[in-house]
């Protein structure tokens, strides 16, 4: 049997592998994973955006020729144990066809002094149809030593045992864009588990282009936020899957939590907004499901047995093993995940509306404040129970059961204060005559006493009152006045923004102070009044703006343009006229 001769250009075939991490970014990333491979305790990373020079160095095992040798004649074969990150052999030449050159130096844990020196220049490698071998050269100026780096008789004395070292990247700003930022969430999402489990620490410089430097220290911490109970779910086709999660801890950006999606039997790791992106029709997740896994609520990990990495380490193989666990993770939802998460968005909306009612609750107070409204202090003077909270004195009270936020302050400097915030105030001898605390009801701030003293406010709280036609309700012994965030004009405000809401309750705030001083007679007809005028004053707040013209977009006649531009010239025209009559 005759045969066609076969061949390929080797170069070529080199520079194409390559492109599976098309961008420095990725090359970077897939360094640091080999620099983990090697139980590296500490790498370092430079960018260099002013010479375009990139360094990878770590203090890990290092390799040896044997070693190095075997990898490059083994790229895109497997040559690692399943339990290593990397498994393709591919991040040993990602940097080529981005940088002009970039240089392999390292020498093994045994030998601080036998560093060897290899060179890979793209477009020598690019013209060669058969590869004949890659430059190597020996470093005898180079010893390796923990510390900083000094020279002693003509040697360096180094603290790294490896280092990739790439000149002149591209200035392909498409291919070429590594922030710290990028690579702090990269490093974290796909190597945390690894890194934790080693203590490995990653320092990046980076130097702009004026040569300025910024500097960052990435570790890996342990997860903060609330331990879930684990579960694991067998499906026939993607075997076990076991979930790790956490409700994420709550920052001063909100929560901020990731969840990472990986195999059972290997640390690497996909953020789960990654693996979403990168699934094909017949595996995706639901609109529901995937909204609440990035939503920053969750963080930890959902591990599979049988799902495998893509070589691109950006996605897993599309099969049956891919499709089970998708549809197991549909599952776990429906069945435990779902529940958390509406506890957290109903805590969140909670939190929201005390902030909300916070702002709202301190123009209230300033209000209070001003001698012309001072009718209004009648009604909480008619309260009869009032309550204090922390930096009070003892008082023999009634701790309630709900946490509150204290609104403190004097005219023109008020102040939120909860449970931790700012400087701790000192604890007054004895409780202020006169005193109102204004105080909002919710997740946030410090318990209550219920006191019989002096210390009658106001406190505003947001409930969900399951079939009431209520808008507002006011507790007379307590001074609390309950909105109820289920009545439709409430839902319309929340439908239009924070602006709108704070307007209302501050709306309903006053109506409740007005009645509570009313004459007692009289009193509930005006209520019925009020109530009958809260749907056009919430219609109001929502149009009122557009429809006269005060937001752009609103429906204005040609004639109120001109006279809303003649109206700002009053005085000129009456001095137009007296002009005239003296002349």
């Amino acid at each position: 049997m005759q045969k066609s001769p076969f061949g390929f250009h080797e170069g070529e075939a080199l520079l194409k592998l390559a492109g599976y991490y098309p961008r420095l970014l990725d090359v970077l990333l897939e360094s640091v994973q080999n620099c983990i491979d090697k139980d590296s305790q500490k790498i370092m990373i430079g960018v260099n955006q002013k010479s375009r020079q990139i360094s990878i160095r770590d203090d890990g095992d290092g390799v040896s020729q044997t070693e190095f040798e075997k990898a490059l004649t083994s790229v895109s074969s497997s040559i690692k144990k399943r339990d290593k990150l990397g498994r393709f052999g591919l991040g040993l030449i990602s940097p080529l066809g981005k940088c002009v050159k970039f240089t392999f130096t390292s020498t093994p844990k045994r030998d601080p002094r036998g560093y060897l020196e290899w060179s890979f220049v793209t477009e020598d490698l690019r013209t060669q149809d058969k590869i004949s071998g890659i430059p190597m050269r020996t470093r005898p100026d180079l010893q390796f030593t923990r510390g900083e780096s000094h020279n002693v008789r003509g040697t360096t004395c180094i603290p790294w045992r490896t280092e990739v070292r790439m000149e002149n990247y591209t200035p392909d700003r498409q291919i070429n864009r590594v922030t710290i930022e990028s690579l702090h969430e990269g490093i974290l999402d796909r190597f945390g588990p690894s890194m934790r489990r080693k203590k490995t620490l990653v320092v990046v410089t980076i130097t702009n282009e004026n040569g300025d430097r910024i500097s960052q220290e990435i570790r890996a911490k342990e997860f903060e936020g609330t331990k879930l109970q684990d579960v694991e779910i067998l499906e026939r086709d993607s075997g076990r899957t076991k979930f790790s999660l956490y409700l994420a801890k709550k920052t001063d950006k909100g929560r901020r939590g990731k969840v990472l999606i990986g195999e059972a039997s290997n640390d690497f790791r996909l953020d789960f907004g990654t693996f979403n992106r990168s699934l094909p029709d017949v595996c995706q997740i639901s609109d529901d499901v995937v909204a609440a896994l990035r939503s920053g609520f969750f963080e930890g990990e959902i591990l599979n047995q049988k799902v495998k990495l893509h070589a691109s380490r950006k996605s897993f193989e599309a099969d049956e093993a891919l499709a089970g666990f998708c549809s197991v993770i549909e599952k776990w939802f429906a069945e435990t995940g779902k529940n958390h998460f509406k506890e957290a968005q109903e805590q969140r909306q909670e939190e929201r509306y005390q902030t909300l009612g916070v702002r709202s609750m301190r123009v209230i107070e300033e209000l209070l404040k001003q001698p012309s409204f001072a009718g209004l202090l009648k009604a909480i003077e008619s309260f009869k129970k009032g309550s204090i909270g922390a930096g009070h004195v003892e008082h023999k009270g009634k701790v309630s059961s709900v946490t509150a936020v204290a609104v403190y302050g004097n005219v023109g400097q008020t102040v939120e204060r909860g449970e931790g915030d700012g400087e701790p105030r000192p604890t007054p001898e004895t409780e202020k005559t006169g005193h109102h605390p204004m105080t909002v009801i919710g997740p946030k701030g410090s318990r209550r006493v219920v006191v019989r003293s002096n210390s009658l406010g106001l406190q505003l709280m947001h409930d969900a009152m399951q079939g009431s036609d209520s808008l507002w309700v006011l507790d007379e012994e307590t001074g609390t006045l309950k909105i109820n965030v289920l009545h439709p004009l409430w839902l319309q405000c929340e439908e239009h923004g924070d602006k709108s809401l704070m307007r209302f309750q501050e709306y309903l705030m006053l109506q409740a102070l007005g009645l509570q001083s009313a004459p007692a007679d009289w009193s509930a007809f005006a209520r019925l009044v009020l109530d009958e005028l809260n749907a056009p004053y919430v219609y109001m707040l929502i149009h009122s703006d557009t429809l006269a013209g005060r937001l752009p977009g609103g429906p204005r006649k040609q004639g109120d343009k001109v006279a809303s531009k003649s109206a700002g010239k009053p005085k000129l025209a009456l001095a137009k006229v007296k002009m005239k009559a003296r002349a």
